[in-house]
């Protein structure tokens, strides 16, 4: 259970990790999703984020510019696991910085999305004060 904890709040405060100085981000080319051309953005985590992988593909919302997906694989040093894919969905405030209220994850083969393998929801969001450095979710 700790694992899936950990796991739901990586990818729940994404978009702000990606601020630490240990996460290098470029720009790559766009990616379909569904028929749709996404901004994509690749993300190569540092040293210090331990996980099952170190590069994550992000695409941008053409219209809100908000993260809508993610594409990454779990690998654990097996590189011919298949992608998964997560969509952000119903952002909501939280003392001026935004957060998704749900993550759903999906099948995810051939630029498509499939089948819902998974989702997640989160409510009562609120930073805590000291340069909002905590968050707390539900």
């Amino acid at each position: 259970m700790q694992f899936y904890h950990k796991l739901y709040f990586t990818f729940f405060t994404l978009p702000y990790v990606l601020t630490d100085t240990t996460v290098t981000v470029r720009s790559i080319e766009n990616q379909l999703v569904n028929g749709v051309s996404y901004e994509t953005l690749e993300a190569k985590m540092g040293e210090k984020y331990t996980g099952p992988s170190d590069r994550y593909l992000l695409l941008k919302n053409p219209e809100s510019g908000r993260l809508e997906y993610v594409i990454f694989s779990v690998n654990f040093n097996n590189t011919t696991a298949p992608p998964n894919i997560l969509k952000y969905e119903d952002y909501r405030d939280a003392g001026g910085l935004v957060f998704p209220r749900v993550i759903t994850g999906y099948d995810f083969e051939n630029d498509s999305t499939g089948k819902i393998r998974y989702q997640v929801s989160f409510s009562d969001v609120f930073l805590v004060e000291n340069k909002k450095q905590a968050v707390v979710a539900n």
